[in-house]
């Protein structure tokens, strides 16, 4: 998990490592720092999403057919690109 890692890198690096390694990921450009932050956002609006879907299901279950199931994964997905 992400945790653990930040936690890995100040234990092995020193005090304020994490912070530094962030540090220089945000002055390495945009398209470092900009995929840096993709790669953040997209799994957590991607769950976040998901979790809305299962609640929805879980009060309607008729909502719960293949067809329907297949163009939620596609919207989820769309949804979740076009947010983070």
């Amino acid at each position: 998990e992400g945790v653990d890692g930040v936690g890995a890198i100040e234990l092995l690096g020193g005090s304020g490592a994490a912070a530094g390694l962030l540090q220089d990921i945000g002055s390495s450009g945009a398209l470092v720092g900009c995929t840096a932050k993709f790669a953040v956002a997209f799994p957590c609006v991607y769950h976040y999403i998901g979790a809305i879907r299962h609640l929805a299901w879980d009060n309607r279950p008729e909502l719960l057919e293949n067809t329907d199931v297949e163009k939620a994964s596609i919207a989820l997905f769309g949804s979740s690109l076009l947010i983070s």
